[in-house]
């Protein structure tokens, strides 16, 4: 059974009391009234079980017992207030909440946050994640940036930018594997990797394509940063989104065999509080437009 735990509210009465030999210039200092601070106190004498103060006319004395548990209570008492301090230094500072895409996350907000805190040194970075559009909705943040569709997505979240699905290996695999560099011939000997709970798949791409062969599927991953991860490692192609990709394609990691020339149906969506509720938001959605819009392929 778990022993009572008296509340707080007993021992700051006591402390202060203890502090100031007073209960009335305890109630004062706690904004309480004489009677409430004597009544904790009283409580908290009960529940261990011996007097802490020997009541006089003129004031208080701390008993031996109270002399023993007074550096105890204080020093409690520094550190629960130390704590708080922590949360409010932050909450007084500039703070902006980012749930992101795991994908998102990862290859761009991630490698180049330094530069965003470096522009903005006095404005903190609050980072979650979240895969799948109804974590957000947990989620109490500024700027949100999800994986979703148009129809799905909340009617105040704008495309992040515009994007494309693209067929991506590591040259490394395709100089190894295969002697063309044709996405027929690429799909037909290497082993393909697919992102799942997405609408845009390679059966999709298949049916479009009117493709006749097996899709060897090596991998079932639930990002589109995962599926880049993969095809960087040389485990397979994958058919991704292009914001995505982009990074590795830049770095020359991943080579895109073919650009769909269809819209996807899902993409990357931002949502960003109104000014009056955070105003350093618009200020991170403007640098993460910038950053994903130079990393894109001309």
């Amino acid at each position: 059974m778990t022993n009572f735990i008296p509340p707080l509210t007993w021992f700051r009465a006591f402390e202060c009391a203890a502090r100031r030999l007073s209960f009335t210039k305890a109630a004062e200092d706690l904004n309480l009234t004489q009677s409430a601070i004597s009544q904790h106190v009283r409580a908290l004498e009960e529940n261990l079980g011996c007097a802490l103060f020997v009541r006089k006319h003129r004031g208080l004395i701390l008993t031996d017992q109270g002399r023993r548990l007074l550096p105890q209570v204080s020093n409690a008492i520094t550190t629960l207030a130390s704590a708080a301090d922590t949360f409010r230094t932050t909450t007084q500072n500039n703070v902006i909440t980012v749930a992101a895409s795991p994908s998102i996350a990862r290859w761009y907000i991630v490698p180049h946050l330094k530069s965003f805190t470096d522009m903005h040194p006095d404005i903190a970075v609050r980072l979650t994640t979240g895969t799948w559009p109804d974590e957000f909705s947990h989620m109490d943040s500024d700027v949100e940036i999800r994986f979703d569709s148009a129809q799905s997505s909340d009617q105040t979240a704008k495309l992040l930018m515009p994007n494309e699905m693209q067929i991506v290996a590591s040259p490394t695999l395709l100089s190894t594997e295969t002697t063309s560099t044709s996405v027929i011939d690429a799909i037909r000997n290497l082993p393909l990797i697919q992102v799942i709970g997405t609408l845009d798949t390679w059966q999709n791409w298949a049916q479009r394509k009117g493709f006749e062969g097996d899709l060897k599927a090596i991998a079932l991953v639930e990002s589109h940063g995962i599926a880049v991860e993969m095809a960087r490692s040389g485990l397979g192609i994958a058919y991704t989104n292009g914001i995505v990709a982009a990074p590795s394609v830049a770095d020359k990691s991943l080579h895109i065999l073919e650009r769909s020339p269809n819209a996807p149906k899902e993409g990357y969506y931002m949502k960003i509080k109104p000014y009056a509720d955070n105003p350093i938001a618009e200020t991170f959605a403007a640098w993460l437009r910038s950053l994903i819009s130079k990393a894109q392929p001309q």
